[in-house]
């Protein structure tokens, strides 16, 4: 193919060069198709195209629903169940000090009273908390973020470090 697109370019060049105008150009597509059907393919972006929007088109997911019964009432922040709020699903926490308390189940005791204590979700930064509290070390700050679950939070850790104890020195 390329043999042949070079051999056309040679002879026109030498035909103008020789002072006769050049040979006609040979038909671009066979003799043997038509002319009003393209023999193009649609490029593989357009597919790729059609099926993100197939997704697009997909309906949404169904969202978490909300606490029914007694005790539950809505407040800005989150939902109040039996004296304790609820944080929303996603909600991020970020450098909030606080107490690891190792029980039945791990928890965090927030040192902020508007935050109810947490389930901490196994992670390895659960493992750092559990080998730096075997250490000496009882309070942290923490990252991470917030899931619901039978109508308590838990908590999904981001980042785990060790608060100082400065004894009565205050900064």
């Amino acid at each position: 193919m390329l043999a042949d697109a070079l051999a056309g370019v040679l002879t026109t060049l030498v035909a103008i060069t020789a002072g006769q105008p050049p040979p006609a150009a040979p038909p671009s597509q066979p003799a043997s198709q038509p002319a009003s059907q393209p023999t193009l393919r649609p490029p593989p972006q357009a597919e790729v195209l059609k099926q993100l929007l197939r997704e697009q088109e997909r309906p949404a997911g169904i969202p978490p629903q909300e606490l029914r019964g007694g005790g539950a009432r809505r407040e800005e922040g989150g939902l109040r169940l039996r004296g304790a709020t609820l944080l929303a699903e996603g909600t991020r926490l970020r450098e909030k000090s606080g107490r690891f308390v190792q029980g039945a189940r791990q928890e965090f005791h927030f040192d902020e009273p508007d935050l109810p204590s947490m389930e901490i979700l196994k992670n390895s930064w659960l493992e750092t908390m559990e080998r730096l509290s075997e250490g000496g070390a009882a309070k942290f700050v923490i990252s991470g973020e917030v899931s619901r679950y039978r109508g308590q939070n838990c908590l999904t850790l981001w980042k785990v470090r060790r608060q100082p104890d400065n004894g009565n020195l205050a900064p």
